[in-house]
């Protein structure tokens, strides 16, 4: 017989908590986006809306021209949120006014007190000469998704333009 055990819900240590290296929970009561499709369950009275940037003209351009779109849904209400995607490893990262520079596809959920966005990076060891990604900066909570263990390289700010 197998045992549901090592299944069972972990107890909430937070805004943001790891049910599995997969899987985590967010507790609402602060709205919170999360990446469309990635919702697993929820419990309470919890509510999911598109969460659209900008007009359906500017989406289309930045989606072609950079490859940094973020498709999320808000969460809204009282209650919890599983979510999950793929089954790729999650990271909860707090953002304590530091800035994280991230590809937009590796990006699960996060605060809506975050701010997003994109950044051109240019540079002559760049194929093509530019390159985005997507800047994640403020007061609040990223989740980020993985294939494996990340790295992270501390370093100054890159020079934008």
């Amino acid at each position: 017989m197998v045992s549901l055990v090592k299944y069972k819900e972990q107890a909430t240590t937070g805004r943001w908590t790891k049910q599995s290296s997969k899987m985590v929970k967010v507790t609402l009561g602060a709205d919170a986006y999360a990446k469309r499709g990635s919702m697993v369950a929820y419990q309470g009275n919890v509510e999911f809306d598109y969460k659209g940037s900008g007009g359906m003209r500017q989406q289309f351009f930045e989606a072609k021209m950079t490859g940094q779109k973020l498709q999320l849904m808000t969460c809204k209400g009282q209650g919890e949120v599983f979510l999950a995607e793929d089954a790729t490893d999650l990271h909860i990262v707090e953002l304590n006014g530091q800035s994280l520079c991230i590809n937009a596809n590796n990006v699960l959920a996060f605060d809506t007190t975050l701010k997003t966005e994109i950044q051109r990076i240019e540079s002559a060891g760049i194929p093509g000469g530019v390159m985005f990604h997507l800047l994640v900066s403020g007061q609040g909570t990223i989740v980020v998704m993985t294939h494996g263990t990340p790295v992270t390289l501390p370093g100054r700010r890159p020079d934008f333009r």
